[in-house]
């Protein structure tokens, strides 16, 4: 009889696992599906925004010749990088053309955009074409925005089945019970030790990755991304040992913690490395806020004899993506580094110089 349920033990574990796996894989799959559709949501808003300002410009007499161009790649792009979605493939005909009419009727569009720019007193042409654009526009958001919310109420439904497939798999496993619990409970940890940095609190690696990749709204711009690199940390940790190298990570990351808000992502981006990502921001103002960071890390290091806290730093303002502005922060920041280096060098080699330079004169 033990065999017998042993045995019917493991079917309903190997049943539970299969059917688990498949739930798995249509939930990875409604992920991609609904992350792109959000892509094509976020161009499309971005487009519209774009083209409605435009139109607005032009009918009260300034004309945007740089926003046309704007526009243009705008939808170039959009054109170009549609074809790589795989929600196209699950959309209906009719969505599928109107998505196809929007770089026609854009054309068409700046075409009259130019003729009222000759003949100004006749603007229906114009105001046809924008109606016709936002109305077609309109329509592939709606939508693309009904398609993201059916694949939103599938992804609930296949979490919901994975919920109670686990709950019958660890019934089906009492022995195991406890096993298969504290096993949940590593991954969540693990999942959250992913994102947070265990010994600063700040977001960590992934964290920070996420964030740099995740596209610019216009609306929160400008952005600036800036990159810090703790200077003789390794030589710290050899002189004091590593629990001294941590106390200035740790004194470092609480003064970029305190500093952080809405508008200022802070996060360790590595060892020794710390990102802020700042939008809303002018040049001015994130020039205040590195005095800012420069005079808390001198407070902090009157406070303390050792470990002292030193960085080297670069920022940017340029780049299409942030992915782009870090690369040149970075840059940037090795070449403050450098230097760094060499004016301590030539600050030794000053002081070797007076030094003997008084020893020939005794």
């Amino acid at each position: 009889m033990e065999n017998k349920n042993n045995l019917l033990h493991k079917i309903i574990q190997i049943i539970s696992v299969v059917l688990m796996l498949f739930l798995l894989i249509n939930i990875f799959n409604m992920i991609f599906l609904i992350r792109e559709t959000g892509d094509v949501i976020n161009i499309s808003d971005n487009i519209r925004s774009e083209i409605q300002r435009l139109v607005k410009l032009e009918l009260y007499g300034d004309p945007q010749n740089d926003m046309i161009d704007t526009i243009d790649k705008l939808i170039n792009d959009f054109e170009y990088d549609k074809t790589r979605y795989e929600w196209e493939k699950q959309q209906d005909p009719a969505t599928l053309e109107k998505l196809n009419l929007l770089p026609e009727i854009w054309r068409k569009l700046r075409t009259d955009l130019i003729n009222y720019r000759l003949n100004a007193s006749n603007k229906e042409p114009l105001l046809q074409s924008s109606e016709a654009y936002f109305k077609t526009i309109n329509y592939v958001v709606e939508a693309t925005e009904n398609y993201s919310a059916e694949r939103i109420k599938e992804l609930i439904t296949n979490e919901v089945a994975l919920a109670i497939l686990i709950f019958v798999l660890i019934v089906a496993s009492v022995p195991q019970s406890t096993k298969e619990i504290q096993l949940i409970r590593k991954n969540r940890e693990l999942e959250v030790a992913a994102y947070i940095d265990k010994i600063t609190g700040l977001p960590g690696r992934r964290s920070c990755e996420e964030k740099i990749w995740m596209p610019m709204n216009p609306k929160k711009a400008p952005y600036c991304v800036a990159i810090f690199d703790l200077n003789n940390l390794k030589k710290m940790n050899d002189l004091y040992g590593h629990h001294e190298g941590d106390r200035l990570i740790k004194g470092f990351a609480c003064i970029l913690g305190n500093i952080s808000n809405d508008r200022i992502f802070a996060g360790r981006y590595g060892g020794d490395e710390f990102i802020i990502i700042v939008h809303g921001y002018n040049k001015e103002k994130i020039i205040r806020l590195l005095y800012k960071i420069e005079l808390q890390v001198n407070d902090h290091n009157k406070e303390n004899d050792h470990p002292q806290i030193q960085y080297a730093v670069g920022y940017s303002f340029e780049g299409e993506t942030l992915r782009a502005m870090i690369d040149i922060a970075d840059e940037r920041m090795y070449v403050n580094k450098k230097n760094m280096k060499e004016k301590a060098k030539s600050l030794v080699l000053k002081i070797d110089c007076q030094q003997t330079s008084n020893v020939h004169y005794n």
